[in-house]
């Protein structure tokens, strides 16, 4: 008798989920963001988060990784723009807008926030 094990096709969008975990990470800094935080606001499960990320470390890390590239986007549109000032100015608009774009508007950058948290944490 052979015993077929199929994986479970996963019910979520990582891009989506990770969104949801950046932007509470965001919010909350590292250490104060539980993992029962994280199953409520990427709506998955622990099993889930563990399955696909490793740890909360794996989330944060993958966190990270979006953030990165959603900044990477606005340096690029900075680039190769070619209308002087009114480029900068977009620049500015752009860079301010990436901590708006959700319903709860997230206060500076997310590396500069999880810098001074963990450089806080390392002087106490």
């Amino acid at each position: 008798m052979v015993l077929e094990i199929m994986a479970r096709k996963k019910e979520y969008i990582e891009s989506e989920v990770i969104e949801k975990a950046m932007t509470l990470f965001w919010r909350n800094g590292y250490e104060n963001t539980s993992m029962q935080m994280l199953e409520k606001e990427m709506g998955i499960n622990k099993f889930s988060i563990y399955s696909s990320f490793g740890s909360k470390h794996g989330v944060f890390i993958e966190s990270l990784k979006s953030y990165k590239t959603k900044v990477k986007d606005v340096f690029d549109k900075l680039k190769n723009a070619s209308n002087g000032v009114e480029d900068i100015r977009q620049f500015f608009y752009d860079s301010v807008q990436l901590g708006r774009d959700n319903e709860k508007s997230e206060k500076g950058c997310l590396i500069t926030n999880t810098y001074n948290e963990f450089s806080q944490s390392l002087m106490n």
